[in-house]
Formats: C-alpha cells, sequence, structure tokens
C-alpha cells in the first residue's frame, strides 16, 4: 500500500497599497481598503511514486497561458514536475487583477497588470510551494461528503416558455423555474498521529457576496465566505483549510448582503466540522493525468485590426471624456484576440487522483450540471473550476438558445460544443 505525505505552507497576499480589482467591470477606482485578508496555500502529496502540488489562490483567476509559466516556476523552485502542478483560483470578486482583464469605461478599458502585483503572486507561490515540499510528513488520508443546502441558488432562472434569464440576485416576484445546483461540500483531510495536519474542501458558491453598502464594498479587498470558512474549520482543527471552487459558474448566493459573507462562510465551516464522525478512510495512491482538447473561439478577431480600433476608439472616448459608442465593442475585440491571436484554443484538462477520489480541473466558470451529471457517472469525482485557466463560462451547447449571460458571446469564449465535447473526454477517463 501507498505511503502517503503531505505537506502545508501559506502566505498572507492582502495587498499593501491600492489595487485595480478584477471581478466587475464597472469599477473605475482602486481599491479603498480590506474586508478579509487574502491567502495564497500549498499543499504537497507524495505517496512515494507521484509528488504533486495544489496552490490555491485568493484571486478571480489567471489565464492559462499564466498558469503554466507559474507552474513552470514552481517546478523550478520544487522539483515538481509542471504537469503535476494545480494552480487553482478561489474566484473571489474582491482581489487583485493579475491577468488581462477588460473594464467597461475608458477610465480603465483594456487593463494589463502590474508587475508588482503579478511578481507577489508568483514569489509567495514559489516560496510556499518550497515550504510545503520541504515539511511534508506521513499521514493517513480521509475523505467526506456533505450536503448544504439553502445557501445558492441557480441564476439561469427559467420562464414558462423554457428561455432563460440571468437573476444575479434571488428573485422575490415572478414566475421562475429554477435549475439545480450542486449542493455537495467536498473535503479530504490528511491526518497525523497529532490530529488533521491539512484539510481540501471544494464546493460550488459564486463568491460574489457584498455587505450593507454594495458600492463601497465593491472596492473593499476581501477573500469572500472563503475566509469565514477556513476559519471556521481552523479554529476547530488547528489546521489550514485549502479551498477549491466547484460548479459555480451559474450557482450564486440566495443572500449576498449584510452578514451572508460571514454566514455562509460559518455554515460551511461549522457543517464540516460537524462531519467530523462522517469521514471515511482513502486507500490508494496518487496518479496525475492530463489531457488536451483543441477548441474554436466563439467569435474570430484579427489581433492587428483589433488593436487599432481599440486605441482609437481609446483617443476618441479621452478627447471627448465619456466613453465612445464603439468602445466597448472595440474593448471586447482587443480582449479576446490578445487571449486567443489564433481563434483557437489548447484546452488542459487536468485529473488528480487521491485513491478513489478524483479532482478534474478545468479552467473555465463550469456550470452547475457539468458537476452533477459527472458525478451521477462518477461519484467520487470532484470538479474543481478555474484552475489550469480562467477563460469564461462553459455553458452545454443546448443552452445558448435558452438565452442568459452565461451563454452569449461576452460570458463564453468557446464555440457551442466545447462544453458537450470536454464532458465526454472527462467522462471517458473517468471510467
Amino acid at each position: 500500500m501507498a505511503t502517503m505525505r503531505f505537506g502545508t505552507a501559506m502566505r498572507d497576499i492582502t495587498p499593501v497599497r491600492p489595487v485595480v480589482l478584477h471581478g466587475y467591470a464597472h469599477r473605475v477606482a482602486r481599491s479603498n481598503g480590506v474586508s478579509e485578508p487574502l491567502r495564497l496555500s500549498a499543499l504537497a502529496l507524495d505517496d512515494g511514486s507521484v509528488r504533486a502540488l495544489i496552490i490555491t489562490v485568493d484571486i478571480i483567476g489567471i489565464h492559462t497561458c499564466e498558469a503554466e509559466e507559474l507552474a513552470a516556476a514552481v517546478e523550478a523552485a520544487t522539483g515538481v514536475p509542471a504537469g503535476n502542478v494545480f494552480i487553482c483560483a478561489s474566484h473571489t470578486h474582491f482581489a487583485p487583477a493579475v491577468s488581462t482583464a477588460w473594464f467597461a469605461s475608458h477610465e480603465v478599458g483594456f487593463f494589463e497588470p502590474e508587475a508588482a502585483d503579478r511578481d507577489r503572486i508568483f514569489g509567495a507561490a514559489t516560496g510556499a510551494a518550497k515550504d510545503a515540499v520541504d515539511s511534508l510528513a506521513s499521514c493517513r488520508v480521509e475523505s467526506t461528503r456533505v450536503d448544504v443546502a439553502g445557501v445558492s441558488f441557480n441564476r439561469r432562472t427559467a420562464r414558462p416558455d423554457g428561455s432563460v434569464e440571468t437573476n444575479y440576485r434571488y428573485p422575490s416576484e415572478g414566475c421562475w423555474s429554477f435549475g439545480e445546483v450542486d449542493p455537495q461540500l467536498t473535503a479530504i483531510r490528511f491526518v497525523t498521529d497529532a490530529g488533521t495536519g491539512a484539510v481540501l474542501a471544494n464546493y460550488g458558491c459564486h463568491p460574489v457576496t457584498g455587505g450593507y453598502d454594495n458600492e463601497a464594498d465593491s472596492y473593499r479587498v476581501s477573500s469572500d465566505y472563503v475566509h469565514y470558512l477556513r476559519r471556521a474549520v481552523e479554529d476547530a482543527w488547528g489546521c489550514p483549510l485549502h479551498f477549491t471552487l466547484g460548479a459555480a459558474g451559474d450557482a450564486v448566493p440566495r443572500d449576498r448582503n449584510g452578514e451572508s459573507r460571514r454566514r455562509i462562510g460559518t455554515v460551511l465551516g461549522e457543517s464540516l466540522v460537524l462531519a467530523n464522525r462522517m469521514f471515511a478512510p482513502v486507500a490508494g495512491g496518487l496518479s496525475v493525468e492530463r489531457l488536451s482538447m483543441e477548441a474554436q473561439t466563439i467569435l474570430a478577431f484579427d489581433p492587428n485590426e483589433s488593436r487599432a480600433r481599440y486605441d482609437a476608439e481609446l483617443a476618441s472616448s479621452r478627447e471627448a471624456g465619456e466613453t465612445s459608442e464603439g468602445f466597448a465593442d472595440a474593448l471586447f475585440a482587443r480582449f479576446r484576440s490578445s487571449l486567443y491571436p489564433q481563434n483557437r484554443f489548447g484546452v488542459p484538462v487536468s485529473l488528480l487522483r487521491i485513491g478513489p477520489v478524483t479532482l478534474v480541473a478545468l479552467p473555465f466558470e463550469v456550470l452547475s450540471e457539468f458537476a452533477t451529471r459527472m458525478k451521477s457517472r462518477a461519484p467520487d469525482s470532484v470538479l474543481v473550476s478555474c484552475a489550469g485557466g480562467y477563460q469564461g463560462y462553459l455553458p452545454f451547447a443546448c443552452e445558448y438558445d435558452r438565452g442568459g449571460y452565461e451563454a452569449t458571446d461576452r460570458s463564453t469564449h468557446l464555440a457551442p460544443g466545447t462544453a458537450d465535447a470536454l464532458f465526454d473526454l472527462v467522462e471517458r477517463h473517468l471510467r
């Protein structure tokens, strides 16, 4: 039987100066304070034959090319193969933008990250990864799944005719049918003779809670409900909790104002603590499988034309002192052509098996149905969103005719049918 070892390390990555926050395109100013701190954590796993690292970061996400660059830097620092390094984002909407992004107003527009913010994340990741590998110690592995209902709802709400409207907040009026969400909180814990040494948790709910003042809170740094989930578990068990995001592309908090951030995180954390006796042993070793699938973009742009058009609209807007009518389209084309200059993308799919439990990492905001359908075919599977990249939403092909924000050419980057083909690919390898 494989002897499992684990190691863990953390870094505080809360910015110490005002920064551009990533998550809401309407923002025009830098951050003006901190509500909850940001964290980067590294979890090293080793069974004597395979070594892997899971690095979780409180950011909205980084694009695949940057995730690959970061994995290579981690390999150079630790010796862990880049293909065995999983870069996962919590997807908080209140953290610094460390990847190319776009903002609706010409005051920000096409945004390229500041070197200091990016270097800080890379430095924290390589340092924490090295510390995690250096602290490897023997453990036994246990896992559980807990249904935590009532936290989120599927914002792709359907009208009586079957068409979809995205309700970002729980609708108090109207006749709506609600789609499914994945209510399962999955946890894997690594236990030594001294007690629980680390917990890896996965849950699918969009980190978009606010506070009592939505406008002011929009500009405050926060790790969202994940902070309170960590705190509840860490206070109870005295060990770090590493968070990964489940299928949350269409799953949002039922209540996202006031104390909802603290309440959601605390409910999730306490649910794990109360499930202490439900953890079951996980037998077996580690394995990593990397897959790739070629996909076309949903729209095609010429990079040179897009750049020239954007520059012209930006100059016009700045001269007029207001955002021009054509700015939004030019900005969108500039952003997409920078990500996909060839109008295609090799989608990375990563599978990390810890005994029978398989983490399926995808670089998208994955919708709930992908995870629930996957679990119905492979009950020990766990969907990890915004992992190994951040490339928009991933709706099944049938969703495009139904409407809703998540199934538009502004929110999804790749052609309809990409999710369906990816699901078939994942299912084959899970079997």
